[in-house]
């Protein structure tokens, strides 16, 4: 049976396409099949970041209403370690049946083990569908006020709806910047999890070398000894079903170390805490 997993954001601009594809990829690496479906109705992007862009002939509202085959609609890279596609439409004024869009995903199931929606941000029709179909939801956000204000939206709205019953929403914290911790600028992961009142599955660094690969439609070519590659691995191990983290911490730099007495001379870090 797959999982169907929906990457959801209050606002936009936080990497939550970039984060969809890269997500997608690396599971496809670790050898699962993954389809992504874009939901950004009227301007989808999830086809150029994996550079399909030029083989989709049909769409999702396509595949859902039955203009063809949901098959038909899945655009896929035989010759690279990507997840398959399903694009979104172009019309960003049709409203989704949400009826008509489970029955195609139900057709489509079979042939992968995972599903991820990448949902447009906020809390409009395309955004909430996915959290409907899906079995569990990403929030992804950046570690400053008013990222973590919106992420907060969406929270209230997935449980209005009782969509936190069975999984509750894990937070992904997105573009994290030790330097801008440091000056008080973006807050700790910590921080976050504990003012969301969410668990945070992921910590993803600001990485010069993932937004290159996105830019680039590469984003099966990175290093996978860089360190962008392997938090995207802890996160897809976790979206398998490692176990979350109970914690973050921060350490600044120059923190005290106090069994010994001493100052640390290194630089800002964060650890994960399982205890």
């Amino acid at each position: 049976m797959p999982y169907t997993l929906a990457i959801l954001s209050g606002g936009g601009g936080v990497g939550k396409t970039t984060l969809c594809a890269a997500l997608g990829a690396r599971l496809a690496a670790a050898g699962r099949r993954v389809l992504v479906v874009d939901c950004c109705a009227g301007f989808r992007r999830l086809d150029m970041a994996l550079g399909m862009e030029s083989r989709v002939l049909f769409d999702a509202a396509d595949a859902a209403c039955g203009v063809c085959e949901p098959q038909r609609a899945v655009v896929r890279d035989s010759t690279r370690m990507l997840p398959d596609l399903l694009a979104a439409p172009f019309d960003a004024d049709t409203h989704p049946d949400e009826d008509l869009w489970a029955r195609m995903l139900s057709e489509l199931r079979g042939g992968y083990d995972w599903i991820a929606f990448d949902a447009p941000a906020g809390t409009g029709v395309w955004s909430m569908l996915p959290a409907r179909l899906a079995d569990r939801a990403y929030i992804v956000l950046t570690p400053d006020d008013g990222s973590m204000r919106c992420a907060g939206r969406v929270l209230d709205c997935l449980r209005a709806e009782g969509l936190d019953r069975v999984h509750p929403p894990s937070l992904i914290v997105n573009r994290c910047d030790l330097s801008l911790m440091r000056e008080n600028l973006q807050y700790a992961p910590g921080t976050v999890a504990q003012t969301l009142d969410a668990a945070v599955a992921g910590v993803v660094p600001e990485d010069e070398g993932l937004r290159l690969a996105y830019a680039r439609a590469e984003l099966d070519g990175m290093d996978s000894r860089s360190r962008i590659v392997m938090e995207l691995d802890a996160l897809a191990r976790r979206t398998m079903g490692a176990p979350i983290p109970k914690g973050w911490e921060y350490t600044p730099p120059g923190a005290r170390m106090l069994r010994l007495g001493l100052r640390g001379g290194g630089g800002a870090s964060l650890k994960e805490v399982w205890t």
